[in-house]
């Protein structure tokens, strides 16, 4: 806790910072909002909500915007490691991670390849092969 005062004081003033513990005791929610897997912790993430994503066409709508650092290998990384990260997003060199179901057992054993958004790049950008991809949200009352 004390690592994190610390990163805060020298990051006052660059926006709205909170920093909290993404455990599944305290923060349940924290993982699937962050698209993080358990096994994947400790890392250091930011979440923005743009509130004015296309509110003429869906009023009130927000874009949450995830952002998830690299993996560390314990929980006693450095000041400076939190402080690197959160300054690398304002000066845009963090790329948003977008979410993305887990990859299914045998999602390439069929004829139909499942994709998602953690295989769907390296399926799909093979130039030795034809691909046709069909979209579908599992949301969307249409596409079921």
């Amino acid at each position: 806790l004390e690592i994190i005062e610390a990163a805060a004081k020298r990051l006052k003033g660059k926006g709205h910072d909170a920093f909290f513990s993404l455990d599944t005791v305290h923060f349940p929610k924290g993982l699937e909002i962050f698209v993080i897997e358990s096994e994947d912790l400790p890392r250091i993430a930011i979440l923005t909500v743009d509130t004015e994503v296309d509110s003429k066409k869906n009023p009130g709508a927000r874009a949450m915007r995830r952002y998830v650092g690299p993996e560390f290998e314990s929980y006693d990384f450095e000041e400076d490691t939190i402080v690197d990260f959160v300054n690398d997003f304002y000066a845009k060199k963090i790329k948003e991670t977008l979410p993305s179901e887990p990859i299914r057992n045998g999602w390439d054993k069929q004829d139909v390849k499942y994709l998602v958004q953690k295989n769907y790049h390296q399926e799909t950008q093979n130039p030795d092969r034809a691909v046709f991809v069909m979209l579908q949200s599992r949301n969307c009352q249409h596409c079921h």
